[in-house]
């Protein structure tokens, strides 16, 4: 029925829905998950008419959806505003939401006085830091991982929950957070904490500190009963006329946080453009470097090249006359061969001539001694 009916608050809740988890793929726009929170969102809405919605709440829905189905992430979110007193912070004027900070400032001044000393001599409110804690049960910048154990842990133990996280986170990051004046403690919480966190020992470390924060509730029920007193003396020494110059007081001293924020996102976006300005910069620089250097590359390439070339047509030509001398060489030694065996041919045929020569006459001085011989014998 809710769905069908017309929501004044719808337009906030289209709002939220690309602002919830977008770096979840799951409520990614179009996806299922924008879809069943829409539904859920703007059921309650329709149920709760005091309250409706209010930015933030998405986050807490979303978290509920990631464990369960449309119909059960309402049942349990309708739980949590009402049987766990959420919805009271988002009543009209915010009454329960500046009791629970004033509560915690008071435990801050309780447990941690160095911290609270602190703060209160660089003017750092309570709801500069902790509004979205409480009104996103810590859903909206801490990591998905931690969140689902502290929803557990609201879940099992009640609203004394939204306290000793706050306190935790505190009493972890004290050493740090005095180390900040007023800019860099606002930065730290929106910037650095949430990233600390990131790390699951950390985590651990958080809860674990978290289960050890002491919260008596004789002291809230005395500072409670404080918080309403300063409430009821505001409003009965203040005329309608004063009651709105402090009511505009307020808005302009708010406003005033707002700008200061502000001018600070915008000096670091200004930084950054700076930065990135300084590394384009750089990188140009780097390039052109590259550029001249494989300029050079490729001339020295090509010069290389080029002598390669000519180095490999010497070579060749070398090995061609190479080839040709061995060639010549061998022509000449097989010329001067033939030549040797011509000329031994031709003395051996001489020697063989003289030879034959030589026993001729032998033979004819053997015959003419041989006929002396005879001739004397016959004497």
């Amino acid at each position: 029925e809710s769905l069908l009916n017309d929501c004044p608050h719808e337009q906030v809740i289209l709002w939220d829905l690309n602002r919830t988890f977008p770096g979840n793929e799951f409520f990614q726009e179009d996806r299922d998950g924008q879809r069943r929170l829409y539904h859920v969102c703007k059921s309650y809405a329709g149920s709760d008419q005091e309250v409706g919605y209010c930015q933030g709440l998405s986050f807490i829905v979303a978290v509920l959806l990631l464990h369960l189905e449309e119909e059960e992430a309402f049942a349990l979110f309708s739980v949590v505003m009402k049987e766990y007193q959420f919805r009271d912070m988002f009543k009209k004027g915010f009454q329960m939401l500046q009791l629970k900070f004033f509560v915690l400032e008071r435990l801050i001044e309780d447990q941690i006085p160095e911290l609270w000393n602190h703060f209160e001599h660089h003017e750092l409110s309570t709801q500069m830091y902790a509004s979205q804690w409480f009104l996103t049960l810590f859903s909206a910048k801490f990591p998905l991982g931690l969140v689902y154990r502290i929803v557990d842990m609201f879940l099992t133990e009640g609203p004394d929950t939204l306290f000793k996280i706050a306190m935790s986170l505190l009493k972890l990051s004290k050493k740090e957070l005095l180390s900040h004046d007023f800019e860099g403690m606002l930065k730290y919480f929106r910037v650095s904490l949430p990233k600390r966190f990131m790390n699951k020992k950390q985590g651990h470390k958080l809860l674990s500190t978290a289960a050890g924060v002491k919260i008596k509730p004789g002291k809230v029920a005395i500072w409670e009963a404080q918080f309403h007193k300063l409430q009821d003396e505001k409003r009965s020494l203040q005329d309608p006329l004063r009651r709105l110059e402090h009511e505009l007081k307020q808005s302009m001293e708010a406003n005033h946080r707002l700008e200061q924020e502000n001018d600070m996102l915008v000096q670091h976006l200004t930084q950054s453009q700076v930065d990135m300005r300084h590394q384009l910069d750089e990188l140009e620089k780097r390039n052109m470097e590259l550029k001249r250097d494989l300029t050079k590359m490729t001339s020295s390439y090509e010069e290389v090249a080029e002598v390669n070339g000519a180095l490999s047509a010497e070579i060749l030509r070398t090995k061609n006359l190479y080839h040709t001398s061995i060639m010549e060489g061998d022509d000449e030694r097989a010329r001067h061969k033939l030549t040797i065996q011509v000329e031994a041919n031709c003395k051996a045929q001489e020697y063989e001539h003289e030879c034959g020569n030589l026993r001729d006459k032998l033979k004819n001085y053997d015959a003419g001694v041989l006929t002396q011989l005879k001739a004397r014998l016959n004497r």
